[in-house]
């Protein structure tokens, strides 16, 4: 019979963290590193009426890992996001900001932009879903 392995001296491994809680995020940083970005979900009608009129820029999956992007024209927004109500979920700040959200049914739209309303957007962005 072989003799029994003698007791590790080593500590047992630390615990693993908790898995994540599953849902869509996006994780945006401004390409000028100190800028502070917006990241917000609302309802697609609710962020169609708050884009009326402002210039915006949409991109869509293209073919293999491309992007397609379609220019709306328009003026510069008046007021900085995160003051309009139409926000199921959101986050700003500077550094890079990521907005985890519980996908429900419905059309939804997600909005990134400089968290100040102004133009010559240049944000870095990862859009991922579980």
């Amino acid at each position: 019979m072989p003799a029994a392995a003698p007791p590790s001296s080593r500590p047992p491994p630390p615990a693993s963290p908790p898995p994540s809680r599953p849902g869509d995020h996006i994780r945006a940083a401004s390409a000028h590193r100190s800028a502070p970005v917006f990241v917000g979900i609302g309802t697609a009608d609710a962020a169609s009426r708050c884009l009326t009129g402002v210039g915006y820029a949409t991109a869509r999956a293209g073919a293999g890992h491309g992007v397609r992007y379609t220019r709306h024209r328009g003026t510069a927004a008046t007021t900085p996001p995160a003051a309009a109500r139409l926000w199921t979920a959101r986050v700003s700040g500077s550094g890079t900001q990521t907005l985890t959200w519980q996908a429900v049914a419905g059309s939804w739209t997600a909005v990134v932009m400089n968290a100040d309303a102004s133009r010559a957007v240049s944000i870095r962005v990862n859009i991922g879903a579980t």
